[in-house]
């Protein structure tokens, strides 16, 4: 019976720890969580994630969408905006002669408004505001 135990023991205890790193994947909780505003396909950086003060923020709107970025409660204004190449995509590098510099170390925010171009400003959704360290 014992030589039994010690053949079944090494296979028992690899099935285990495979369980162990199934369930571990599952309870994990990453910086990247899909947003699920109707209108907003991505934010960068993700919610809770590091980034270093140079780093771009930024959100990815859906086609037929418009809206305002803000990072750190300053407005960026259109002309401080990355080109986006019809991405829809509003991106803000901090840099000399914008609004930010560069961003602050330790926990930064944005926020962006948005609305459907058809429905005009006066529509904005309720912003999403996402927060992220700079490390």
């Amino acid at each position: 019976m014992p030589s039994l135990l010690r053949r079944l023991a090494l296979p028992l205890l690899a099935v285990a720890g495979l369980v162990v790193i199934i369930i571990a994947g599952f309870l994990a909780r990453t910086g990247s969580d899909p947003v699920t505003e109707v209108g907003i396909e991505a934010i960068f950086p993700t919610d809770g994630a590091n980034i270093l003060a140079q780093d771009r923020v930024g959100v990815d709107l859906a086609a037929g969408y418009a809206g305002e970025l803000a990072v750190n409660g300053q407005t960026v204004p259109d002309t401080q905006l990355d080109q986006d190449n019809g991405l829809n995509q509003l991106v803000f590098h901090p840099g000399d002669g914008k609004v930010l510099t560069e961003l602050k170390p330790g926990k930064n925010c944005a926020q962006i408004t948005y609305w459907r171009l058809e429905d005009g400003r006066k529509s904005a959704e309720t912003p999403l505001q996402w927060c992220f360290q700079v490390v």
